[in-house]
């Protein structure tokens, strides 16, 4: 931004891509509606986290860790894939 103008400037956004979009909830196996963060690993699985644990979703099912099974107590604000070795 120079001197309040912007007139040079270049931004696009890439087009979403055809397909279908669905909503899901705790009614599908999500561990809460709000999710905190997201995560898509390597094998394509998508992990969500949130204050009621961490979703697995294969494409087909959802698998959800609660503070029963093992993660800490609190929401889930990141996610990552630990590298292979």
């Amino acid at each position: 931004m120079e001197n309040g103008s912007l007139a040079n400037l270049d931004f696009q956004l890439t087009p979403f891509k055809k397909g279908r979009w669905q909503n899901f909830s705790h009614v599908q196996g999500l561990a809460e509606d709000y999710v905190a963060s997201s995560y898509q690993a390597s094998d394509g699985a998508l992990w969500f986290g949130s204050s009621g644990g961490v979703s697995r979703f294969d494409g087909r099912d959802f698998f959800t860790l609660t503070k029963e099974d093992g993660p800490a107590q609190g929401r889930v604000h990141a996610i990552t894939e630990r590298p292979t070795e």
